[in-house]
């Protein structure tokens, strides 16, 4: 037997079960971040799958064109798409040309599941149509950012938006985020938008029926969001 194991084999003992355990710890760490990383890589895959871009044609006919830069309210996402959701309802009642660009899980201060689709990494699609008009609706993917992140990041997108008119649309109140997180976001959000000189417009007040999820409205909840933009319009 080894002179070493002879003199400390309580010590050598532990200490291989210490590196035992912290590759054991590793290898587990390692197998999450694989498997949430494939998950987030599978969601994201799932919002490409019903996103509508701007290449397509308006879900709405009008003289005016309005481009709604939006998250995954505006995207429609679990009612059908964008022709079922808000924007629909908006475009129909103001008689407005109105393109989508709405990706779930995005925000103006980043992108929960996929890469590069944070609202300031999609304003130039938005430009690039020249729009008369844009409507960014925002806030629920954006609960947990400061208020001085929550005013930069808006700010930021404001400032690369090429339109006459611009109107911002705070987040309503889903029981899956709470009151004073949407708070936060609604006084950033409005702040920002009274400084760059455009409207804002509120949905907190707004009596809304939630799917299970507790975070998306139902068809008729959207139906009041549009309703209510319009009214604002």
């Amino acid at each position: 037997m080894p002179a070493l194991l002879k003199r400390h084999p309580a010590w050598t003992i532990a200490a291989v079960a210490v590196a035992v355990l912290a590759i054991a710890v590793a290898s587990l760490l390692a197998v999450r971040e694989a498997n949430a990383n494939a998950r987030l890589a599978e969601i994201c895959s799932q919002i490409h799958s019903v996103s509508e871009h701007l290449d397509e044609a308006p879900i709405t006919e009008g003289d005016e064109t309005v481009a709604v830069l939006g998250d995954s309210y505006s995207q429609g996402w679990s009612v059908g798409g964008p022709s079922e959701a808000w924007p629909a309802t908006f475009g129909e009642q103001t008689d407005t040309a109105v393109y989508v660009d709405g990706f779930a899980g995005s925000g103006v201060t980043g992108s929960t599941f996929c890469p590069e689709a944070s609202f300031a990494e999609r304003v130039d699609e938005i430009n690039r149509i020249e729009p008369d008009a844009v409507i960014i609706q925002a806030g629920l993917n954006d609960t947990t950012a400061s208020s001085t992140r929550l005013r930069e990041a808006l700010a930021a997108v404001l400032d690369e938006i090429d339109a006459d008119r611009v109107m911002v649309v705070g987040p309503p109140s889903p029981p899956a985020r709470t009151a004073a997180a949407l708070q936060r976001v609604e006084e950033a959000f409005a702040k920002t938008a009274e400084d760059a000189g455009v409207q804002y417009v509120s949905l907190l007040d707004l009596e809304l029926e939630y799917q299970d999820d507790k975070l998306h409205t139902d068809r008729d909840g959207q139906r009041i969001i549009g309703e209510t933009i319009a009214a604002a319009w």
